[in-house]
């Protein structure tokens, strides 16, 4: 009976407490600026790209390997990249060149 009364006198106590900090005018100005913030966080649309072959703009050719597997070849043209290229790509390897 005493744990019960004890428990009860300290979530009174702790009650009074937060209700103390809900007058703050403060925390409901940070909560509203957090929501806000939340809110405006997934208005940007979310994009992935992936590009196959290599990216001219970066020079990075190999981040698609890892997606591809061992159905493509190697990135075309081979390094290093001649002058005037203007398309990065691979090709697909038939089944039949896979047996």
């Amino acid at each position: 009976m005493r744990d019960l009364r004890a428990l009860t006198t300290w979530l009174i106590f702790e009650a009074r407490a937060a209700m103390g900090f809900a007058r703050e005018r403060e925390i409901w100005i940070a909560l509203a600026c957090a929501l806000l913030l939340w809110m405006l966080a997934y208005q940007a649309p979310y994009t992935h790209r992936l590009d196959l072959g290599g990216n001219l703009q970066t020079g990075r050719r190999y981040d698609d390997e890892p997606f591809l597997g061992d159905s493509f070849n190697k990135s075309e043209p081979a390094d290093p990249i001649p002058a005037g290229t203007t398309l990065l790509l691979r090709w697909s390897i038939s089944r039949w060149e896979r047996q």
